[in-house]
C-alpha cells in the first residue's frame, strides 16, 4: 500500500494507526527508544467491506417520508421521531425513565416501566395517539413510580399525557 493510499484510508477512518512504544538496551547500557506503527482495519473499515453489523440501530420508519405526513415531525438525537406537539411529554418521559431506573424499586418493575415508557414515547410519532394504549401504558408507568417513590414527579407530567387522552 502506498502512503498515500494508507493516508487516504486513515482519513475516512476505515483503518487506525497503533503506534507501540518499545526500547531495547544496547551492548553499551544505552536505552534506545523505538515506534513501530501498526495498521488496524476500524469498524467503520468492516462495515465499509462487509456492510453494517446487524447490531446497528435500524431506522424504525425507514420506507415513510415522515417529512411528507403534514405533522411537524421532527427526529431527536437519539433517532427517536416525535410529533412537535409532544416534545416537551417526550421529554419528561425520558427524565423519568431515568428516574425510575436510578430508583430502588425491583429490576423487573423497572424493566417494564422502561419498556412501557418506550413504547408510550413510540405512540407520540402519531398525529393522533391511540388513547386506549395511551392509558394503559401510564396506568402500569404510574405503578412502578409509586413504587420507586417517583409519585410527585408523575402528577406533573400526568397533564401532559390526559391531553393525549383527550381531556
Amino acid at each position: 500500500m502506498t502512503r498515500l493510499g494508507a493516508t487516504f484510508l486513515v482519513g475516512r477512518q476505515w483503518i487506525e494507526i497503533i503506534n507501540e512504544s518499545k526500547s531495547f538496551t544496547a551492548k553499551g547500557g544505552t536505552t534506545m527508544p523505538s515506534v513501530v506503527s501498526y495498521y488496524s482495519i476500524s469498524a467503520q473499515g468492516i462495515e465499509k467491506l462487509e456492510g453494517e453489523s446487524e447490531f446497528q440501530p435500524r431506522d424504525r420508519y425507514a420506507g415513510i417520508n415522515i417529512q411528507a405526513t403534514g405533522e411537524n415531525v421532527i427526529t431527536l438525537g437519539d433517532g427517536n421521531v416525535v410529533n412537535v406537539k409532544y416534545e416537551g411529554l417526550f421529554q419528561k418521559l425520558n427524565e423519568l425513565k431515568e428516574l425510575i431506573t436510578d430508583s430502588d424499586a425491583p429490576d423487573d418493575a423497572k424493566m417494564d416501566a422502561a419498556v412501557n415508557i418506550e413504547t408510550l414515547k413510540t405512540q407520540l410519532a402519531k398525529h393522533d395517539p391511540d388513547a386506549e394504549i395511551v392509558e394503559h401504558l401510564w396506568n402500569r408507568i404510574g405503578r412502578v413510580a409509586d413504587i420507586a417513590g417517583l409519585t410527585g414527579f408523575v402528577m406533573t407530567v400526568e397533564p401532559m399525557v390526559r391531553q393525549l387522552l383527550g381531556g
